[in-house]
């Protein structure tokens, strides 16, 4: 009898012990899906860096061929020196409706010419700020390094090539509204410009998400992205296609 008292007497104890250990393992896994980035949300966050309505991939394209229309380098009596860089700040902000965006920071620029004749316009960024939008806000910082052919004025099209980073903190305001610090990488894949609309007309660019959710843990993702005639972009990840409105 004593034996089995004293059974009884650890046996409870011991259960306790179990319910607890499986009740902290539970939270422990609600805890981590609450902090981890899902594919979604990684499909969230690219998207927000595209298109225009954040001062995304799409805006900086479509400005870097405005500049240069301005310059008039897309003639043949360009405003700017061959081979020389400009540099100077630059500001990009908007409120739209539910879409707002606040960018600061600089660029340059330079026009490169074989033989005196322009053969590419080189134009970069770095910019710190913040976007809005019904779906994400995000607090962070964008490198843009592209390079512009077809400078003809023959060509109806400028063709981009290059890179392009944004790394910073982003907030969902969708499903688990997690959040996380990002680091999203573009490879630009002869993107092109129509010079007098300055819409985004064909191109691919590879991307990269390398994600740091609020737990601690790491997610990486990586997918491609096509540009169509109609003002949007498709993004593949993992064989899910989401559409982006630039």
């Amino acid at each position: 009898m004593l034996n089995v008292k004293t059974i009884k007497k650890t046996a409870l104890p011991f259960c306790g012990i179990m319910l607890l250990a499986l009740t902290v393992a539970c939270n422990n896994d609600d805890a981590s899906s609450l902090s981890a980035i899902t594919q979604e949300d990684a499909a969230e966050a690219i998207s927000a860096s595209v298109t225009s309505q954040t001062n995304g991939l799409a805006k900086t394209m479509t400005d870097a061929s405005a500049l240069a229309a301005t310059e008039a380098v897309y003639t043949t009596n360009a405003n700017l020196d061959c081979n020389r860089q400009y540099t100077g700040s630059y500001n990009a902000a908007a409120s739209q409706s539910v879409y707002t965006y606040n960018y600061s920071g600089s660029r340059n620029y330079t026009l490169h010419c074989l033989d005196n004749e322009p053969s590419e316009f080189q134009y970069n960024t770095a910019l710190q700020g913040t976007y809005d939008t019904p779906r994400m806000y995000s607090n962070d910082s964008s490198e843009s390094a592209l390079t512009i052919s077809g400078l003809s004025p023959t060509q109806t099209l400028a063709v981009f090539n290059g890179s392009y980073v944004r790394n910073g903190y982003q907030e969902s305001k969708i499903r688990q509204r997690r959040n996380f610090n990002s680091v999203l990488t573009y490879t630009v894949n002869a993107i092109t410009v129509n010079k007098s609309t300055r819409q985004i007309q064909s191109g691919t660019a590879s991307v990269t998400f390398a994600g740091t959710g609020s737990g601690g843990n790491s997610y990486n993702y990586s997918g491609s992205i096509t540009f169509n005639t109609n003002n949007t972009a498709t993004l593949t990840l993992n064989g899910t296609i989401y559409t982006i409105n630039l």
